[in-house]
């Protein structure tokens, strides 16, 4: 099953969500030259993870993840969500509120992780919070949205459509296996953490749209929900 996009018609085009997509797959590679040395030392070594006041070069480095996966197998999960889930809410919030959502999310989420954890707002990885809140905007704004995808058969491939949720659920399940990886590398990190910086972008997202929503713009007049 290969998501394509939701069912929702939109009527602009989504420049942030492209811009972000195409940002992530720019920083997922200067983060790949960063790791194998030949960009030198990354800037995440001087982050302070545990303690100490973060310097400037932490805060850019946290203000990166907005577009930085911690790897390729999260980075392709989250640049489908976010290709997915985007464009409508973008359309239906304008891209100035779209911005505002998306970075805020993220921000709520890392500061949820900050507080249960003994990680450093500077040191979560952005990225899944904001994305997270793109998908509870999504379900808050259409909660019965379908998402239509392409599903192998015998003689090729065939369209089909299937519940929003389903596909948000997979992506879910995406962050989890990641996150398994990232607790290999970094004992502090676990399954929990990843599934509370989750929660709290959905919920966050949800919590936004209603607020920043264009009620002006949440009807088409040839398609009804």
């Amino acid at each position: 099953m290969i998501p394509i996009r939701d069912a929702v018609p939109s009527r602009t085009r989504p420049i942030v969500t492209l811009s972000l997509v195409a940002a992530s797959a720019v920083v997922t590679l200067l983060v790949g030259l960063l790791q194998t040395g030949q960009l030198g030392t990354s800037p995440s070594a001087g982050a302070g993870d545990t303690g100490g006041t973060p310097g400037p070069v932490a805060y850019l480095w946290a203000m990166a993840s907005l577009a930085r996966p911690s790897g390729w197998f999260q980075g392709v999960a989250c640049a489908i969500a976010l290709w997915i889930f985007g464009p409508t809410v973008e359309d239906r919030l304008g891209h100035g509120r779209f911005v505002v959502l998306y970075a805020g999310c993220a921000a709520a989420a890392a500061a949820v992780v900050a507080a249960i954890s003994t990680q450093s707002v500077t040191a979560v990885l952005l990225l899944p919070g904001a994305i997270g809140g793109v998908i509870g905007a999504h379900a808050a704004l259409y909660p019965k949205a379908r998402i239509l995808v392409l599903i192998p058969v015998k003689h090729g491939l065939d369209v089909d459509d299937v519940p929003a949720v389903l596909v948000a659920g997979l992506w879910v399940v995406a962050q989890l296996a990641t996150s398994v990886a990232h607790g290999v590398m970094l004992m502090e990190w676990s399954p929990g953490l990843a599934l509370a910086q989750v929660a709290a972008g959905i919920v966050s997202g949800a919590a936004a749209a209603v607020v920043l929503k264009r009620p002006e713009r949440m009807r088409v007049e040839w398609w009804s929900p």
